[in-house]
């Protein structure tokens, strides 16, 4: 399979996974795109052009063609996966910087970085926004590439706030996928209404992952870790459900092994923590905005730790009516306050 092909199904797979409906239902239905990208997900191409008719055939050719000039197009980008393992809706352009698809979920976030002061305290914590980028009728955000300069980096994505999700009333369908991600996250926390209906909200399934995992009580979780291949191999990724629903003292250990596994030290990372902590609580810029969903970004490469803020989606202006929620900074001053009672032989 070539490159083309491979960047085909990485833009694809995750529509066609979720719509289920068979290539050669697509193809019947004269829906020759879709068709084409499902049968190539699945490496079935030479059966797509068996399949179909004479007429079909024709169209398939000239659908082929021009799925072979779209990928042209994108011949400089590739796959991008963060620490958290966000991959679907990231993309890497050959100049380094990030491509995050632009939609109504993350509006939020180009306003809130282009109107951020150069002079705040806040900036130098935060990735540069170089503009909204359309590729093949897609919208990008174009966003700085904060690895991109390390050698051989690990990273650690930490979850502030209580409450990581703003409700909104386009995620009250019902929804079978979350009811499944609940069922095997904690089975228990699951209503009898919803075991009948095999069904949940996104909002009821946002709130589910805030109170099972760190977030609710202690204002933090970790939501990510990417170790750097140097990294001794003592050390392994935990795996994403186990994140979900990890305790205070599990989450803090595996920050520990994050820091001893680059070489940190304890001293040094505290250190920071309180400089970004006393930055960001003197921005102008957060007092008539507030940071729901954010991330602390924690980059280590060659024994140098650097800290961002990142993922300001749900990130926004405060207007007359709202109720600001700032307890980002209850899981900031939280997590700096339990890693700094862990004894220093554990760094």
């Amino acid at each position: 399979m070539g490159l083309f092909d491979k960047k085909l199904i990485f833009l694809t797979d995750t529509y066609l996974a979720r719509s289920g409906i068979p290539w050669q239902q697509l193809l019947l239905s004269n829906s020759i795109n879709l068709a084409y990208k499902s049968a190539l997900q699945k490496d079935k191409r030479s059966e797509l052009f068996k399949y179909s008719s004479v007429v079909y055939r024709e169209k398939a050719t000239a659908s082929l063609v021009n799925f072979t000039e779209l990928l042209k197009s994108m011949s400089d980008l590739e796959s991008f996966s963060g620490a958290a393992g966000h991959s679907g809706g990231i993309l890497k352009a050959k100049n380094g910087n990030l491509l995050k698809i632009f939609d109504e979920e993350n509006s939020n976030e180009p306003a809130f970085l282009s109107n951020l002061p150069c002079d705040d305290p806040l900036r130098p914590f935060t990735a540069r926004f170089c503009g909204i980028r359309e590729i093949s009728s897609r919208k990008y955000l174009e966003l700085e590439n904060l690895t991109q300069d390390c050698i051989a980096p690990s990273v650690m994505d930490i979850k502030l706030g209580k409450k990581t999700f703003i409700p909104d009333p386009k995620n009250n369908a019902q929804r079978e996928d979350l009811f499944l991600k609940m069922q095997k996250l904690d089975p228990t926390s699951l209503t009898s209404e919803e075991r009948a209906s095999k069904t949940v909200t996104k909002c009821r399934y946002l709130q589910f992952r805030d109170d099972l995992s760190t977030t609710s009580k202690f204002g933090f979780r970790i939501e990510g870790i990417s170790f750097s291949k140097d990294v001794d191999s003592k050390f392994e990724k935990p795996e994403k459900i186990e994140l979900q629903r990890m305790s205070k003292p599990e989450a803090l250990k595996n920050f520990n092994n994050f820091v001893e596994a680059n070489n940190l030290e304890k001293k040094q990372v505290v250190k920071q923590l309180e400089e970004l902590r006393e930055a960001v609580t003197s921005s102008e810029y957060l007092n008539n905005h507030q940071l729901i969903g954010c991330s602390l970004l924690f980059i280590a490469d060659s024994k140098i730790l650097t800290l961002k803020l990142i993922d300001f989606a749900k990130s926004k202006k405060v207007e007359k009516n709202d109720e600001k929620d700032d307890s980002w900074k209850i899981g900031l001053n939280n997590l700096i306050s339990d890693i700094s009672y862990i004894p220093s032989s554990s760094f």
